[in-house]
């Protein structure tokens, strides 16, 4: 992923543009997991009686629900690291404080949805 950000000519627009699609992502889970509740209400009577495959179907609705914002958030990291260095060899120096400052920012705003 980072050879592909070094290309992006303008980093920083790239970076608020998957923040702002992550938050979009973040909305929909509830949108997304009701569809894939309805979906699992067709098959349901067919697997009730293998809990295997029943669990396995609601840990799919889940993964399908929350990977488009977890995609999203997961690319920033690359977009914001290019505009943050000049050379990918810069990135070792400053990856760390970057990643840990990525890291926060994602436990703050966590913290703030759940007190929210």
């Amino acid at each position: 992923m980072l050879r592909r950000a070094a290309r992006i000519e303008r980093p920083l627009a790239l970076y608020g543009r998957l923040e702002l699609a992550a938050a979009v992502g973040a909305l929909a889970v509830p949108l997304l997991l009701a569809i894939g509740q309805r979906a699992l209400g067709q098959v349901y009577d067919a697997v009730r009686e293998t809990p295997a495959t029943l669990a396995l179907l609601r840990f799919a609705i889940a993964v399908l629900a929350t990977f488009p914002a977890a995609f999203c958030f997961g690319a920033t990291f690359p977009a914001i690291a290019r505009a943050a260095t000049r050379a990918s060899r810069e990135l070792g120096a400053r990856g760390g404080a970057l990643y840990a400052v990525n890291t926060l920012g994602a436990a703050f705003g966590t913290a703030a949805a759940v007190a929210w």
